[in-house]
């Protein structure tokens, strides 16, 4: 629906106000093109699981040998090639640009400080539990 599917086309008609009926379920996909389909949604849910757990051990594995500002820095500049690319994709430094500066400096700065607290966790104490605490955080 649309705003113009609400406005009032004579004020002396008081049934022009009444909103439309809501589209049935089916057109109301077909509009938005998608599919339900739970079997691909589990799958989906269990390997991101899996792929965050595996992120999780290869860290945990790493810190032992390496700094933590180190395997940050490494993880960054890794993930920085693709970031580019797909930017580039998008149209260049145009859709990179920023609304808002200080909220997304603020964002910025406690991404990297979770994550780095995260990180930490995982290089003093048993995978099991870090996980288990970052499960259960949204908790508190």
């Amino acid at each position: 629906m649309t705003f113009e599917d609400f406005v009032v086309s004579s004020p002396s008609d008081p049934s022009a106000a009444v909103p439309p009926s809501p589209p049935r379920p089916s057109e109301t996909r077909a509009r938005l093109k998608t599919s339900i389909s739970p079997g691909k949604g589990i799958a989906c849910m269990i390997c991101g699981a899996a792929l965050l757990t595996l992120n999780d051990a290869t860290l945990k594995w790493l810190t032992a040998d390496y700094p933590v500002g180190q395997v940050l820095f490494m993880r960054g500049l890794f993930v920085f090639f693709p970031i580019a690319f797909l930017a580039w994709r998008a149209g260049g430094r145009r859709s990179l640009r920023l609304v808002n500066l200080r909220g997304q400096a603020l964002r910025a700065g406690l991404v990297v400080a979770s994550t780095f607290t995260f990180i930490t966790a995982l290089s003093l104490m048993p995978l099991a539990n870090a996980i288990a605490n970052s499960i259960a955080g949204p908790l508190f």
